[in-house]
């Protein structure tokens, strides 16, 4: 009977191929499961989040200012942006928010770590999918107040005018407002103390930008 000799390298080599094997199933795994994802539940919601977002979408002078407010709210202080760690930038910021806002419902019936894992392939999902306007347009749209879903119904509930009636000083209360409904309610001593602190207003006349922008 033939008896095989094991040599350091021998043993090295094997161990690679395993360690090879082992790397390769554990990134299998989340891949499998992401691409899963993206066909039974992002791709048939992005058509409805495709349509939600055009209204906010355009040139026009309010939806503008509420886009680069929307933008300025995540970065921290518009006046004085501060680049953040990737996973922690105000792009992973907004997408975060927005993942929230789309599975609000779903999340009441999940564990913490399934909405964690959720909110992690939305968050790639759409930082795939939408450049930083149209993610501030989606934001706008999927956004979700006391008045319901939309900075236009939002607008509507605050103030009783739509948004195109709104100067900067208003839309910055109520992209403020989300932060908080009950303590940053439009019009309080704290969003106007925040707004005033943060130099809010100075990102209506700002292009919106992204995290790498900002640096």
């Amino acid at each position: 009977m033939q008896t095989r000799t094991y040599t350091p390298a021998s043993i090295a080599r094997a161990c690679a191929r395993w360690l090879f094997r082992l790397l390769l199933v554990l990134l299998l795994i989340p891949v499998s499961a992401y691409l899963v994802f993206v066909v039974t539940r992002f791709l048939p919601a992005k058509s409805e989040l495709d349509a939600s977002l055009v209204p906010y979408q355009g040139p026009a002078p309010h939806l503008r200012m509420l886009r680069g407010l929307v933008w300025a709210n995540v970065q921290g202080n518009p006046a004085h942006p501060t680049p953040g760690h990737w996973l922690d930038g105000p792009d992973a910021r907004i997408t975060g928010q927005v993942a929230r806002f789309i599975t609000a419902k779903e999340d009441l019936y999940r564990s913490s770590l399934w909405r964690h894992l959720d909110g992690i392939a939305w968050q790639l999902s759409l930082n795939i999918s939408y450049d930083p306007e149209a993610m501030a347009a989606l934001w706008s749209a999927q956004v979700i107040s006391p008045a319901g879903k939309g900075m236009e119904a939002t607008a509507l509930h605050y103030f009783g005018r739509p948004l195109r009636e709104l100067d900067c000083h208003d839309l910055a209360a109520l992209v403020v407002m989300v932060r908080a409904p009950r303590y940053f309610a439009p019009g309080s001593e704290a969003s106007e103390r925040f707004i005033h602190q943060t130099g809010l207003e100075a990102a209506c006349g700002q292009p919106v930008t992204d995290s790498a922008d900002a640096s």
